[in-house]
């Protein structure tokens, strides 16, 4: 892209609204509440597919972002 990691996060920022890591794991979260509202999928295995490295992380994660 001809610019600098910095500069990249720094548009990334101005057009999301929030920094990379935070867009990708708010992604995450919600592809992960869809998942447990419309499957009988285990939670590790949710936390799996949707890129948490352990069932235990992604309920933390969770908890933080949605209080339960």
């Amino acid at each position: 892209l001809g610019v600098t990691p910095y500069a990249l996060i720094r548009a990334f920022r101005r057009v999301a609204g929030v920094a990379p890591h935070q867009y990708l794991v708010g992604r995450r979260l919600e592809r992960a509440r869809a998942l447990l509202r419309t499957t009988d999928l285990s939670i590790t295995r949710i936390a799996g597919l949707v890129g948490f490295p352990s069932s235990q992380h992604f309920a933390t994660v969770f908890r933080r972002a949605f209080g339960r």
